[in-house]
Order: structure tokens, then sequence, then C-alpha cells
């Protein structure tokens, strides 16, 4: 029974009626459960012929990791529920003033916990930051990020986080409940890793079939396939010109013309040079001048060809072309909003990708516990946090600890912090006395 028919048959039940669990079992009816699932999409090839041979892709995983890098990441503890809700649909909505003021309203940083503890180091090898490092590069390259997690023996708690090499990673179907039972590394065949054992995020997948493909992610390299391919092939093309023919242009003598003893004497040596296939260089006793005939038609097409190439792969990874060079095409008015561009669009959705993950597979919410990063470590947006700080330095009827919360920072136990100031040397309003007002005699005004 094909999909289609799956979801005509359930339509014409009542809606109230329609039974999830019955349409899972039809949709995994023809699922072979227990073997490794087929990724219809080989993920080395995204590996080699991407991102190790094309350094469009390199450059654009490259710079979106790096920006990731040297952000700082806290467990935190919630102190305040209502606030953690505002604060992720602040977030959410890319209000990022709203969302650091409910942020320091909800939580207070934690640095006893075991979470805390894991993520100080996360293994023997690596700190936090170079194992979502690795995480992310997997994922921007082939679709999948995996993370395997070690517990203890004991009380089964996670002890270390590891990357898994996300090529090489095998997913084994479960039930149709549970699609997924575990994972397997082809370099260790004979071992399974439970699912809950592994941290999987994947971009999306339409690819429904009998395999089970769409449980994996799909590449955004191979989503450009062909333009990569392109790219590739242009690139082979232009170093086998240059390798072949060497430099071109027009060889003439100064002065007198060649006999033809010397014009067959020099005709041999250039073509030496051109069958050894080297950019050699020709020596000649007689007074002579190079004319460089410019770029052929040919090699002007593939230098075409390589900036459509770049604005189109900028494009699926949702960063912006100006960042790699391309100032025919700028999207923005200046660096500043480009880099800023970047952040918002490609950094920080991938980051909460990540942060998501790792709250579920650690468990954090029933902890009470939450794993973030600070966003105010991107430089990026300090400009929006300028604007924010020029903004309450003249909010005069906030308080210290007010104007602190919407910046992100926690509030300082002193009386004076929580005392409204007046503009007018800024004296605490209850310094001055209503009473001492309704004393004087304004009579004299009034017959005035």
């Amino acid at each position: 029974m094909g999909l289609l028919n799956i979801f005509k048959t359930k339509a014409k039940a009542d809606d109230n009626q329609v039974n999830a669990n019955e349409l899972l079992r039809l949709l995994f009816s023809q699922i072979s459960f227990g073997t490794p699932i087929i990724d219809v999409v080989n993920q080395s090839s995204a590996i080699d012929k991407g991102y190790l041979y094309n350094h469009i892709v390199y450059s654009i995983v490259r710079r979106i990791t790096t920006s990731m890098q040297g952000v700082p990441w806290q467990v935190y503890k919630v102190i305040d529920d209502k606030a953690e809700k505002k604060f992720k649909t602040a977030f959410k909505v890319k209000d990022y003033e709203a969302a650091m003021y409910y942020k320091a309203v909800a939580y207070e940083p934690d640095d006893k916990s075991e979470i805390s503890r894991l993520l100080a180091g996360p293994n023997e090898a690596e700190r936090l930051n170079d194992l979502i490092e690795g995480l992310a590069s997997f994922y921007l390259i082939t679709g999948n990020g995996y993370i395997y997690g070690l517990r203890r023996s004991g009380d089964n708690s996670i002890i270390r986080l590891y990357n898994m090499p996300a090529h090489l990673v095998e997913i084994i179907f479960g039930s149709y409940l549970k699609p997924i039972k575990g994972y397997r590394l082809a370099l260790f065949l004979d071992g399974e890793i439970p699912a809950e054992d592994v941290l999987h995020i994947k971009t999306f997948n339409p690819n429904y079939n009998a395999q089970g493909s769409w449980l994996y992610g799909i590449s955004p390299i191979s989503a450009a396939g062909n333009i990569t391919t392109l790219s590739n092939y242009a690139y082979k093309t232009q170093i086998d010109n240059f390798a072949k023919y060497g430099v071109r242009g027009i060889l003439s003598a100064n002065k007198e013309g060649l006999t033809q003893e010397q014009a067959e004497h020099i005709k041999e040596k250039w073509q030496a040079i051109v069958d050894n296939r080297k950019g050699d260089i020709m020596v000649t006793g007689l007074p002579m001048t190079w004319t460089n005939v410019g770029l052929s038609p040919v090699d002007m097409q593939i230098i075409e060809q390589q900036k459509l190439t770049l604005r189109d792969l900028c494009m699926i990874y949702n960063v912006p072309s100006q960042l790699f060079g391309d100032s025919e095409h700028s999207t923005y008015n200046n660096i500043r909003e480009a880099r800023k561009g970047l952040v918002t669009d490609a950094v920080l959705p991938l980051m909460e990708k990540i942060k998501d993950g790792l709250n579920r597979f650690l468990n954090t919410a029933e902890q009470g516990l939450l794993i973030d990063y600070d966003l105010q470590a991107f430089a990026e947006l300090q400009d929006d946090m300028a604007t924010q700080v020029a903004s309450l330095s003249q909010a005069w009827w906030l308080t210290g600890n007010e104007r602190r919360i919407a910046m992100g920072k926690q509030p300082i136990d002193d009386e004076i912090m929580d005392e409204v100031l007046l503009p007018s040397g800024y004296i605490p309003m209850s310094d001055y006395s209503l009473d001492e007002y309704s004393q004087i005699d304004t009579t004299d005004e009034v017959e005035r």
C-alpha cells in the first residue's frame, strides 16, 4: 500500500476517530525492523566532493562554525517558570532585548550539578566548544550530527560525550511506535548502540519510503549536488587548461624579424613546454616582446560560473555572499550588516538546534535546569545592545536592578538598586516627603 493510499484511507474516517497508532502501523507495514536503514544519499560523497574538494563549501562551513567558537555555554537553574516561557517566546520572534531580560529573571547560573561538570569536560580530548564544532560541522556537511553519551554503570547517568562520524553511522529500525532502535558505526559492525545513548540532530527529509530513509537528514551539499559538481568540473577544466597551455599570448621580435631557423627553434621549445604540461620559462638570446592576450572566453565563462556557484551555495546555507568577496551581489548595505545576518540567519538557528538537542538528551527539564549559550558573546549584536543601553540610560523610571535585568545581568542585592532615581541629581524618590510640600504656604502665589 502506497503512502498516498494510506492517507486516503484514513481521510475517510471521522476526524475524531483517527487512530495515530494505526496510521503508523500502516506506514511501517512494509519495513523490516531490526536492520540498518538504507540512506539513499551518500553522505561520504558530501564530504569528499563537497567539504574536502570544494573551497566554497569549505569556506562557508568554516565561517559558520568559527562564529560559534568562543561562545560560552552555561547550565542554568530555573527560578521563574513564567519568565522562562516568555524568554523562549521572545527568542523565537528574534526580540533579543526582551529575551535577555526574561532570561535574567527566569534563570540563575548553576555550577554544581552533574551536567555542569559534564559540560566543563565532555571527554578526555575535547572542550565543549570543540565537541560542538564537530557536531555542527557534520550537520552542515551531511545533514546529520551524532553525539554518543557514555553512561556510568552504577546509576546509568551520562559521564562522557563523544562525536560520532556522521558518514559512518547507520540507523537501526526498532518498531513502528519507536522507529529508531539504535545506531551502528560502520567501523564496528558487531556493536549496536541503544537509541537513548545517542543525540541525533538532523535536517528535515521528506523522502518517506519503505527503507526508512527519512530518518536520515538531507545534506545541503546533496541538495546542491549539480552546483558543486559543476563548480568542481569548472575548476578542474581551468587547471587542465593552464597545465596544458601555460601562459597564453604573442611572442614577437622587438626590431628585426625572425629567421626561419630561429622561428622553428622557438616553436619547438614552446611545444616542449606544452607537452610537459608545465608553465615553464622559455629563454632566448633574441630581443623579444611578450604580449598577454588575456583570458579566453572559456576562462571568462568559468569565472562567471564560480560567482553564480558562490551565490547559490550561500543561499542554500543562508549566509551572505558578501562575506566571501561577492561585491557585485550585495544584499546588505555594509559588511557589518552582513556579519549580523550571518549570526541571526545561520549561526543562531544552528546553535538553538544544538541547545535543544543537548537539553533533551541530558533531560535538563526534569532537573529544573537549562543548557544555554551567552547571546551577548556575539559582537555582531552589540549595536542592538548599544541602542538598548542608550535607551535604558534615559529610562529613569526603572530601578537599577530592572536595568541590569534588561541587559541580561543578575540583580544586585542592595536597597538602593531597587529605588527609582529622579533625573535631577538621581536622588532617591523616598528622600522626598510629600508632607514637606503640603506645609508650604502658597496663598500669596494664588493671590498674585
